[in-house]
């Protein structure tokens, strides 16, 4: 490696390092958490203001949650970046399959991805509209 291309190779790593410093301090390290009842009803609120919140399922490390809405819809909320996104539906558009570390929610929408919720207790009854049907054989 020539004298230049190395001066080139530094120039451009510390351009690098000065863009990520620069996003760090505008506050692109800020990472949204669900923590309790409230972090979900905010969420819900940006985009349903008229929900009310009935029951709640967090996960455990503060990534999704699950609530049951007043009028009888549920909806699943995602901390995505430094903000929340929102699914709000009816009980045959997502299906939760029970796991060992929580349970896991699959829409019918492939636009919001599957979503993990790790939890300690078994799912509470207010899930079982969700709850996906083994088949006897």
């Amino acid at each position: 490696m020539s004298q230049e291309q190395l001066l080139i190779t530094l120039a451009s790593g510390g351009a690098v390092l000065a863009l990520i410093l620069i996003a760090w301090a505008l506050g692109f390290r800020d990472a949204a958490r669900v923590a309790n009842d409230d972090d979900v009803r905010r969420a819900i609120a940006g985009h349903e203001p008229a929900a009310t919140l009935g029951a709640t399922l967090i996960d455990a490390r503060g990534r999704a949650a699950l609530a049951q809405l007043g009028d009888g819809r549920f909806a699943a909320v995602r901390a995505l970046g430094d903000a929340f996104a929102v699914r709000v539906f009816k009980a045959g558009a997502a299906r939760i399959r029970p796991t060992r570390r929580g349970v896991i929610v699959t829409f019918a929408d492939i636009g919001f991805p599957s979503l993990e919720i790790r939890s300690a207790v078994a799912p509470p009854d207010w899930l079982a509209p969700l709850m996906e049907r083994r088949a006897r054989a």
